[in-house]
């Protein structure tokens, strides 16, 4: 950092952290690259953290590009069986940014830690199972929250259609 290179990168950064650690240090280097606006090539193997930090994320198999993409690009549009794979399940068509409600002067439910815009089903099902709504953050800074029943009631539409749940 002190040579001030105009792209920094990052491999496997955080692969041998505990998941404390390394969710907090995810968020360090969110605030960061706000901060330095550098561009950071980070190489990961673990699609959540990818989908967490990358404004732009490239998937490869086999030293072959399969798919390049936003975050949300990638799980609305997965270019493969094996994109799909690697993202995660998402039969039930959810994206959570459909759920975020922006909050109001800056109300949001007390002692409940927000999750990531591009947090797993399940982290989601967990939080809204111990709290009516919870905040929703994105790039480190909160957009909005997720209310446990609109949450709910569109599950339960997507299951209606053919929606799948799987482990």
């Amino acid at each position: 950092m002190a040579a001030d290179p105009e792209i920094i990168l990052m491999d496997e950064l955080f692969s041998a952290l505990d998941p404390i650690s390394r969710e907090k240090l995810q968020d360090d280097i969110l605030k960061l690259q706000k901060n330095i606006r550098k561009t950071i090539v980070f190489v990961t193997h673990d699609m959540q953290e990818a989908m967490k930090l990358g404004d732009c994320v490239c998937l490869m198999k086999e030293g072959e590009i399969v798919q390049i993409g936003t975050p949300s690009e990638i799980l609305a549009n997965p270019a493969s069986d094996f994109v799909q794979e690697f993202v995660g399940n998402r039969s039930l068509n959810i994206r959570l940014a459909d759920f975020v409600v922006p909050t109001e002067n800056g109300e949001l439910p007390a002692n409940v830690k927000p999750v990531s815009i591009f947090a797993p089903l399940h982290e989601v099902l967990e939080n809204l199972s111990e709290a009516g709504q919870i905040p929703v953050e994105k790039n480190g800074e909160v957009i909005g929250s997720i209310h446990r029943g609109d949450f709910l009631r569109h599950m339960a539409q997507s299951l209606k259609e053919g929606g799948q749940v799987r482990g």
